[in-house]
């Protein structure tokens, strides 16, 4: 503040914010984990105990305030598991209709019980006060503005009201690319991700948090790269439909030109967007690959309708479903939905694609299709 000169134009408030006014215990667990009566910190290492701090609500500081009270009001609430009591303190303020964002992070205190059930009333409460419900796949790299799904991992949800109009994506400033590290997702075995999965299908919403954590994109991409470009003509324009860690760039013939689209940026080149909310990039190329894609894709009749407008040729893997594979099974994978051989080449057909040529590519398999050309009036 200081810094920046603006001592005479902010108040700083020395105290947490609760349900009620009071004092309560601060127990320290590193320069950043602090909280109150120890919460989030269960079975970590904690420091500084014994320190009392005082508590205020939100509602009490804005009663004292009367010149903010037709502000327009931006909450941002990071307590390691104390938000909901924040959140309790602020009902008055939320009920003005004042408050047009507010950024709660859903921590690990969420995970588990009684913290999940806590933190899912709220979730509740908030949307019934007009709130809609979202988050980013990245702390670091920001990316496309997704619905929010609890699950076992860190992020930030990111509640909006009808007041706030929001971008489509939210990107990195320019600059060297920071990969995110390993404290935004705390893993969860099978069944959390097929939990997960069918929370997702129900939104339309897409697994964010997966998708930029570097590790998950590597297995089989390379490979994949190889053969899809072996179908790709030197100096033809490649639009990569959840593009990862961009391995087919490397594998292009000479002289493609290449756009990556993904959830995330990765590098300065390529678009950010949602495929899963009906965005699309408005431009013509080539040739559209889609590589372990559309088993993330709740609306895959409906990409597959782009694709055909937006390029003349399409290259696409799929881990075709097993007669007797059971759909679970596909959602502890954190895939949506269940192709057999058959009904894929058939939706193919129907979107305006006909097949060239098919070939196995690790668990999945491999299609070149052509968009048909359209006879008759």
């Amino acid at each position: 503040m200081a810094h920046n000169q603006l001592t005479n134009d902010i108040e700083t408030v020395a105290a947490a914010a609760g349900d009620k006014p009071g004092t309560t215990p601060l127990i320290g667990n590193t320069m950043m984990g602090h909280s109150l009566y120890g919460k989030g910190l269960e079975g970590m290492q904690q420091t500084a105990r014994g320190l009392s701090v005082p508590i205020v609500t939100l509602d009490g500081l804005m009663a004292e305030r009367t010149e903010l009270q037709r502000r327009r009001v931006m909450i941002k609430i990071d307590v390691e598991g104390f938000e909901p009591q924040t959140i309790v303190g602020a009902r008055n303020l939320l009920a003005s209709e004042q408050v047009v964002a507010l950024v709660w992070e859903h921590g690990r205190a969420y995970f588990e019980e009684p913290g999940k059930s806590a933190a899912q009333e709220l979730f509740a409460e908030l949307k019934d006060y007009g709130f809609t419900l979202h988050q980013l796949p990245s702390h670091k790299l920001g990316g496309a503005l997704l619905p929010f799904a609890p699950g076992q991992h860190v992020c930030n949800v990111i509640f909006l009201s009808g007041q706030f109009k929001p971008y489509r994506a939210y990107n990195r400033p320019a600059g060297p690319v920071v990969r995110p590290g390993a404290s935004n997702r705390t893993g969860g075995d099978a069944e959390d991700r097929a939990r997960l999965s069918q929370t997702l299908m129900g939104i339309n919403g897409s697994e964010g948090v997966r998708w930029a954590y570097p590790t998950e994109l590597l297995p089989g991409a390379d490979h994949r790269a190889s053969l899809a470009a072996q179908h790709i003509l030197p100096g033809a324009s490649v639009m990569d439909l959840g593009a990862g860690a961009m391995r087919l760039q490397a594998a292009l013939p000479p002289g493609c030109k290449y756009l990556p689209i993904d959830l995330v940026r990765f590098t300065e080149i390529g678009e950010v967007l949602n495929l899963n909310q009906g965005q699309f990039p408005e431009r013509s190329v080539d040739t559209v690959a889609a590589l372990e894609v559309m088993q993330y894709i709740h609306d895959v009749p409906a990409l597959l309708r782009r694709c055909a407008a937006a390029a003349p040729n399409l290259i696409l893997s799929y881990p075709l479903a097993a007669t007797d594979e059971a759909s679970e099974a596909r959602r502890r994978e954190g895939w949506f939905n269940d192709f057999d051989k058959k009904t894929l080449i058939d939706m193919l057909d129907s979107t305006g694609w006909e097949i060239g040529s098919q070939e196995p590519v690790e668990k999945s398999q491999m299609f070149t299709c052509r968009r048909k050309i359209k006879t008759g009036p």
